[in-house]
């Protein structure tokens, strides 16, 4: 037995869509990684949003606390003026001795800019921060008056500048004596009482709180008071709080432009507003570390994953490249040889390659001691053809001789037993030729002469030699030809061997009907067609029909002489040439057509093509 050799497997191109073994590998590790990369994300999202609510929560309760402490304040002012207007000197009439008491109790009130008394027709009486009599009659802000000298209830004025060009607002009290509303007292407040309470919050350095009027103007801020002092809200303010609610929190804009997320909530009676703003950096801050180590380890994880994989897919290819080569040899039947598996499906696999291997080993083994002897069984048949054709022949030649010497003595008497015996000699000369060309052509002794041949002028003589042999008219057996010439190189007498052949079966299978032999030219290669209208063939017949010793059991004719070698010669003396032989029929009964293809002489070729008719 032959020592098992690692076979090369030959280059194959993959098929279209197919996919090496490593994509498939990394696909099904993202595919179990992608589901834990988006449960972090996920668990990303959901703590930065919680950190976000928590911010929000935070600034909610800070801005309640103070809407409460600014309520508290207002609330206070109105106490202090409530019981200013209870004064003895008020109360009198007493204009100018109440002027003076205000006057005192400014310099206990620091949060306070001035006093100022109005009348009920809306003209201010004194201002404590002018001479009395030296007042403007109207007040700074009148809507604010007007709105209590008609509802007589206290009333807060919007946030302004003062005389002095502090940001200030006035409470205004109405002073009701004898069922009537007789004055409107007023304290302008100035922002410092305020900013100290903003001061006093605990809250981290980049957060900013404050305080509007209803007007959406900025009263008091913890940063930026002189600079950002009675400014309009910033627009994203507006739209947080355009929703209508009391409170509530958000994403808005510093007046800085940052963004910051802002709790907002407004004075209970006053419907002032507190904004409590955190600067969104340090949340992207805190989670931009958490973030960058989420996309590390992610990428980090990719790596290995799509490092393991490739290893295990080399692993895996280098063991069904192994398989491979295994399957290749066995193909080219030699034994084969597989490295074991780690990988038990590989392994399996192997194993039945390797059982597949040594049944092939044994069953070739078989096969060639079956060839061997067939081989032997053909030598010695085509010996036993050789000689039994000499010893056939050794005899018959002396009988021809005595049959040609009976035939010159003419005895009439004889002449009926004379010719049955031309007959059957002839036949046995026949049968004896053929048993000795198929053992040369067996044993590849048959010489093929290389000469140039006319192929239609050598159909012709065979069509004559028949119609002559077998006494047949043109009408029997006809011949056409399309072609005056048709030069080929070969051997004549091998040809017209092949020619008499076709025309002597088709005569045998045809009964009394016509033969037709042709010749004409077809896709640069000489054809010649016989054509019968007889027994035909079936498509089993059709199959064997050019191998030795077949006959058709279809064909009375067969079956009374012949050995089946007739049409085995023919197709070898064709392929000799170089050319095909062909056989043709629609079945039984309807009668066969035999085609000899045969290149033409490149010497001759002008000659076919300037073709010629002829018939008989």
């Amino acid at each position: 037995m032959s020592k098992p050799a690692r076979i090369a497997s030959p280059a194959m191109s993959d098929p279209p869509g197919s996919r090496p073994l490593r994509t498939y590998l990394i696909r099904l590790a993202l595919l179990g990684l992608v589901p834990l990369a988006v449960f972090a994300a996920v668990a990303l999202y959901i703590a930065a949003q919680v950190h976000r609510n928590e911010l929000a929560r935070s600034t909610l309760d800070l801005s309640r606390a103070v809407a409460s402490a600014v309520q508290a304040e207002q609330d206070g002012t109105m106490s202090a003026l409530a019981s200013l207007s209870r004064s003895p000197e008020l109360l009198n009439g007493d204009v100018p001795g109440f002027y003076r008491h205000a006057r005192r109790l400014m310099e206990v009130q620091f949060e306070w800019s001035a006093i100022t008394l109005t009348d009920a027709q809306g003209r201010v009486l004194f201002w404590t921060s002018m001479p009395l009599g030296e007042q403007p009659d109207t007040p700074n802000e009148p809507a604010s008056v007007r709105a209590v000298l008609q509802t007589g209830r206290p009333a807060l004025g919007p946030a302004i500048r003062n005389a002095q060009g502090e940001p200030s607002y006035a409470v205004r009290y109405p002073v009701v004596q004898d069922g009537r509303l007789r004055y409107v007292l007023s304290a302008v407040i100035t922002p410092e009482r305020l900013l100290r309470m903003l001061q006093r919050q605990r809250v981290p350095s980049d957060w900013v709180i404050a305080i509007l009027d209803p007007q959406l103007r900025v009263f008091a801020r913890s940063r930026g008071q002189e600079q950002y002092a009675l400014r309009e809200a910033t627009p994203a303010l507006r739209r947080l709080l355009s929703t209508g609610k009391r409170e509530g929190s958000g994403i808005a804009a510093a007046q800085e432009g940052s963004a910051v997320v802002t709790g907002f909530s407004r004075t209970p009676d006053s419907n002032w507003l507190v904004a409590v703003g955190a600067p969104t950096t340090p949340l992207a801050q805190a989670f931009t570390p958490t973030l960058a180590l989420y996309v590390a380890g992610v990428l980090v994880s990719l790596m290995i994953c799509a490092g393991l994989a490739l290893r295990t897919a080399r692993r895996v290819s280098e063991d069904i490249r192994e398989v491979a080569q295994a399957a290749t040899g066995l193909g080219q039947g030699q034994p084969v040889a597989i490295v074991p598996s780690r990988i038990a499906e590989v392994e399996r696999l192997g194993a039945a390659l390797r059982d597949a291997s040594g049944k092939l080993q044994t069953a070739q083994a078989a096969q060639g001691e079956a060839l061997t002897q067939a081989e032997e069984a053909g030598r010695a048949k085509d010996a036993f053809l050789a000689m039994l054709g000499h010893e056939l022949r050794n005899p018959l030649a002396p009988m021809v001789s005595a049959m040609d010497l009976l035939d010159l003595r003419a005895d009439p008497a004889s002449a009926r037993e004379r010719a049955i015996l031309r007959r059957q000699m002839d036949h046995l000369r026949r049968l004896v030729d053929d048993l000795l060309d198929v053992a040369r052509i067996a044993r590849g002794l048959v010489e093929i002469a290389r000469e140039p041949v006319d192929l239609a002028a050598e159909l012709r003589a065979a069509v004559e030699d028949l119609r002559e042999a077998h006494a047949l008219g043109p009408d029997h057996l006809r011949w056409h030809s399309a072609l005056a010439q048709a030069w080929i190189v070969g051997d004549a007498q091998r040809l017209v061997q092949v020619f008499s052949n076709l025309i002597a079966n088709a005569l045998r299978h045809g009964g009394e009907r016509p033969v037709t032999v042709s010749l004409s030219q077809q896709a640069g290669m000489f054809r010649i067609a016989v054509e019968d209208e007889g027994d035909g063939m079936n498509a089993g017949t059709l199959a064997h029909v050019f191998e030795p010793f077949y006959q058709s059991p279809a064909s009375p004719a067969e079956r009374r002489g012949g050995l089946g070698l007739g049409l085995a010669i023919v197709r070898s003396i064709v392929e000799a040439h170089g050319g095909r032989v062909l056989a043709h029929s629609e079945g039984l009964g309807q009668g066969s057509c035999f085609e000899v293809l045969l290149w033409p002489s490149q010497d001759h070729v002008h000659q076919a093509q300037d073709p010629v008719a002829a018939s008989d």
